[in-house]
């Protein structure tokens, strides 16, 4: 069996101040203002579950702050991390999801660019 010698990790992304920056906060808020139409707006029910599942961590998210701004306690502090690390691995879970719908998407507009040409090109009969 042979091993492979240690390979120096990456740094990741530093471990968010809490109560959440002004920046930070203000991210989540957009991004929890934009699933409302998203969920409207889509006939994938799988797409339409995971999209209101991630807007509930999101939310989660800003209330579990509002409760840290206010008590400005450890145990306040380590909900609001936590429900970010459960948060976060549903946008990344979420972020895959859609890209796959996106590259579908993709795939079909070359079918609509090609309808379009042929029927511009061959009137109806």
């Amino acid at each position: 069996m042979s091993t492979t010698p240690d390979m120096p990790s990456m740094p990741g992304p530093e471990q968010p101040a809490i109560p959440l920056a002004p920046a930070v906060r203000t991210a989540y808020e957009e991004l929890y203002s934009h699933y409302e139409e998203a969920i409207e707006n889509t006939d994938d029910t799988a797409l339409e579950s995971s999209l209101m599942d991630s807007q509930l961590a999101v939310s989660k998210i800003i209330s579990l702050d509002n409760a840290a701004i206010i008590q400005k306690d450890s145990a306040s502090f380590a909900a609001v991390l936590k429900q970010i690390g459960i948060a976060n691995k549903g946008l990344t879970d979420l972020q895959a999801q859609i890209a796959k719908v996106a590259g579908n998407i993709a795939k079909y507009a070359t079918i609509v660019s090609g309808i379009n040409k042929v029927l511009s090109m061959v009137p109806d009969i």
